[in-house]
């Protein structure tokens, strides 16, 4: 028996410990006319890089999930950006590789992740969208009030 045979037990254990459909909720596929709409009328956006046989977009899914279950999370629209989309859809986003999260509020980019997979670390960058559009949201309200 050589070495490597120990190796590809630990890597067929940790793949089967993963679950093979780990997702998120509501993910729509990343369409470059549905994501200029949804920052167009201001939305929250999470964009979410994806593959089936990435562990990390695996792990990814249970946390992302949990964070979109928190009540100022249901406003979120979640883009999967996939190997079947476009090469110019990646660089646009500015994206190179798979388990990479980017938070939007509108136009602005609000929070980025790589590999990030706990809830926390996956939490904050979908918080991120919601601090700045209520700072916003501030900014509006406090700019209306100086007019009057």
């Amino acid at each position: 028996m050589s070495l490597k045979s120990p190796n590809l037990l630990v890597i067929f254990a940790v793949f089967s410990a993963v679950p093979a459909v780990a997702q998120s909720p509501a993910a729509a596929e990343f369409e470059s006319g549905a994501f200029a709409a949804a920052q167009a009328n201001g939305q929250r956006i999470l964009v979410e890089a994806y593959a089936p046989w990435c562990i990390t977009c695996r792990l990814q899914g249970p946390a992302i999930s949990k964070a979109l279950q928190h009540p100022a999370a249901t406003d979120i629209i979640v883009f999967r950006l996939t190997e079947a989309n476009r090469k110019s859809d990646w660089r646009h986003l500015n994206i190179q590789r798979y388990g990479t999260l980017v938070a939007f509020s509108g136009y602005r980019e609000t929070g980025r992740g790589v590999g990030a997979v706990s809830h926390a670390a996956v939490a904050e960058i979908v918080n991120s969208s919601r601090r700045e559009s209520t700072s916003v949201e501030a900014r509006n309200v406090h700019a209306n009030n100086q007019k009057e």
